[in-house]
């Protein structure tokens, strides 16, 4: 039970995540700034659930 529970949370962040074209498509050239841009997307989540 558990483990689905947690498997549903990161399921349901990387579907958040998909809405994020920028991340998505991945425009980066480097992996420092695609890392940068899916941290974003991440507080911009967290952030939005407050």
């Amino acid at each position: 039970m558990r483990r689905a529970k947690r498997r549903f949370v990161v399921e349901r962040l990387l579907a958040w995540l998909q809405r994020f074209r920028r991340g998505v498509v991945r425009y980066e050239r480097f992996a420092e700034n695609y890392l940068g841009i899916v941290q974003l997307a991440a507080m911009v989540i967290l952030l939005r659930q407050f």
